[in-house]
């Protein structure tokens, strides 16, 4: 699922549940996502993979927080 490069707000976690109930394949979610909230946020609604890449092209130096974060 993907809100758009550079999107103003991620996919909704009610639509992320609602798709991640339906399927049975992973689920990759993108876009406009810009803090370790709305990544964990993703991944605890279903979220198996969360893309951020347009946050870390501006803010790589926060790239290990965001993984800490993950395996937290």
């Amino acid at each position: 699922m993907e809100a758009g490069s550079g999107a103003k707000n991620p996919v909704s976690i009610d639509i992320i549940r609602g798709v991640k109930h339906h399927i049975n394949i992973p689920l990759v979610v993108g876009g406009g996502i810009r803090t370790i909230t709305q990544m964990l946020s993703a991944k605890d609604a279903g979220a198996d993979i969360v893309v951020i890449g347009n946050y870390f092209e501006q803010h790589a130096h926060e790239i290990p927080l965001f993984a800490q974060a993950l395996h937290s």
